[in-house]
């Protein structure tokens, strides 16, 4: 990760990059599970898979930022819902992730999502619904949101 990306994007991403995104319809990403990942040392030294919760996380953030591009970066998105998540099958290292997600809905005051991710066609877990409440940014809030979604890796 670039120090300029790093400078502008003050949170925690958890995929490698944005696949392609269609604004206010879906977007996928891509997240390459290297054997190297800090979480392995303690999920499980011997049989080492990837936390649902990460799994989740990925989907959410991807989630957030497709609504975000869907209201032109003029709010923040927090998740406020999630309901029916589905962990099927184990993601090790070496497997490629492709996280999905769509909108259901967009409305003035939140946003539904659905979302799944998939290793080789075969979904590993999905979320029936993530709904994400806005909150209105200032001007120059819109324009650092432009900013931090154009340097995510992917995206230059």
């Amino acid at each position: 990760m670039s120090t300029e990306f790093e400078s502008v994007y003050s949170g925690y991403l958890w995929f490698d990059r944005i696949l392609d995104i269609e604004k206010g319809k879906k977007a996928r990403a891509v997240k390459s599970v290297s054997s190297t990942e800090k979480f392995f040392v303690d999920h499980f030294p011997k049989f080492p898979v990837v936390p649902g919760m990460l799994q989740l996380e990925g989907m959410i953030q991807l989630g957030s930022w497709l609504v975000s591009i869907s209201n032109d970066f003029n709010c923040a998105t927090i998740p406020q819902t999630i309901k029916g998540v589905d962990f099927r099958k184990y993601v090790r290292p070496g497997d490629q992730l492709i996280l999905e997600t769509e909108i259901l809905s967009l409305e003035t005051n939140n946003a539904i999502v659905k979302a799944k991710a998939t290793v080789d066609g075969k979904i590993v877990a999905n979320v029936k619904e993530i709904i994400f409440k806005y909150l209105p940014l200032a001007p120059d809030q819109v324009t650092e949101g432009k900013k931090r979604f154009y340097l995510l890796p992917g995206n230059l």
